[in-house]
């Protein structure tokens, strides 16, 4: 099966629904099997010409040659083929972002083309944000940092009824959280008006763990 894999350009790895009501909901949903078209086939031609004709420069087939580089030393191996479409994807990607050229930014989907197993998702991903998307590759860290912070501090609390103790472990999480509250927004204040994801994401951690604090440390405390 690994050639048929192959030709699959685009993966995303789809995760079981874990919350009972959603799970339920989905066995009873009732489908459309006639739903309305939301695009014909001669746009997608027209869109497909389009995209084609985006140009690839130098700078980006060089990002290209450091991507396969350091997969390589991490021991994924992309097939040729599918650098081959990888092209058509980044074409399609600056096209959908009104490029007539393609940009570093433009090879942001490649972290959902270049992997073979899940094992591999993490590593490519990283790679691939961290030179097509420095900001996000940034807040994708430092929104894992303060994730296993605040989780080790809630088992801190966990383990001990020492209200001192606890103060201690909860005075040292809200530095954390302001450190990361201030780098955040400099990563907003860098990206300007581009969305991004990771950015969105860890702002919504840091109001979590802003208003669990305020109510366990009584502490009125800044939004992120």
């Amino acid at each position: 099966l690994n050639a048929l894999c192959d030709r699959l350009t685009l993966r995303y790895h789809s995760h079981p629904i874990s919350d009972t009501s959603n799970f339920m909901r989905m066995l009873t949903a009732e489908l459309d099997m006639d739903p309305e078209p939301l695009i014909d086939i001669t746009e997608i031609e027209a869109s497909y010409d389009l995209a084609r004709a985006v140009q690839i420069p130098d700078a980006v087939l060089e990002a290209i040659k450091v991507i396969k580089d350091e997969l390589e030393e991490a021991g994924i191996y992309v097939t040729d083929r599918r650098w081959r479409k990888a092209i058509s994807i980044i074409r399609a990607e600056a096209w959908m972002n009104g490029n007539e050229i393609a940009t570093i930014s433009d090879l942001k989907p490649l972290a959902h083309t270049l992997w073979n197993d899940v094992n591999e998702i993490e590593p490519v991903q990283s790679v691939v944000r961290n030179l097509s998307d420095p900001v996000e590759a940034e807040a994708l860290v430092l929104l894992k940092e303060i994730s296993d912070a605040y989780t080790t501090y809630k088992e801190q609390r966990e383990k001990t009824e020492d209200r001192t103790l606890r103060t201690k472990a909860g005075l040292r999480m809200y530095r954390k959280y302001e450190d990361a509250r201030k780098a955040n927004k400099s990563l907003a204040e860098r990206i300007d008006s581009r969305r991004s994801d990771a950015v969105t994401r860890l702002k919504k951690k840091l109001d979590s763990i802003n208003s669990e604090l305020s109510a366990t440390l009584h502490i009125d405390q800044p939004e992120a």
